[in-house]
């Protein structure tokens, strides 16, 4: 959730506080376009998937923040699930920040000592600054599956290659 104030801010974590108990932390909103880079294999040696961006298809129109939330990702039926859409195309002009992302998710296995699979979000700022979001050591499938189908890659060998090196 979006909050536009320190004020409303320190009002929002202190009323999920006092429901749930739970220690809470925030994070700055980076307007911008999301990312994700899909990586998998041996940690000394991982593929590195071509990224994908999620688009937010009408968000402006009807003045909703770009953010994957909850109903994004799993309530059918609402505006944010029918309207993020993944791409996995890109323009030319990309193809400094695709490898940019790519090297960059690339380090982030590397420091986070990631094995097997993991998945790197981004978000990058209007002045091209790429931003790290998450670092994702066990992340759906999704991505895997919908790059390799993209790309003309086999789904089953890259399952294959992730158990066996989650069984060494």
């Amino acid at each position: 959730m979006l909050v536009h104030s320190q004020v409303e801010l320190q009002e929002r974590m202190k009323s999920i506080e006092e429901k749930t108990s739970l220690d809470l932390f925030a994070e700055h909103f980076i307007e911008g376009r999301e990312f994700n880079v899909c990586i998998f294999g041996p940690k000394d040696n991982p593929t590195v998937l071509p990224p994908y961006e999620w688009v937010f298809e009408g968000f402006e129109q009807r003045h909703k923040e770009k953010i994957i939330n909850y109903d994004a990702k799993w309530t059918e039926n609402t505006f944010e699930y029918e309207h993020v859409k993944e791409s996995y195309d890109f323009v030319d002009t990309d193809a400094n920040l695709v490898e940019e992302l790519q090297k960059m998710a690339l380090q982030c296995w590397e420091i986070c000592g990631l094995n097997g699979l993991g998945r790197i979000d981004f978000r990058v700022d209007r002045w091209g600054t790429v931003w790290v979001l998450e670092v994702n050591a066990n992340p759906s499938f999704y991505g895997f599956h919908n790059i390799a189908r993209k790309w003309g890659l086999n789904f089953k060998d890259i399952l294959l290659a992730m158990l066996e090196v989650r069984d060494e």
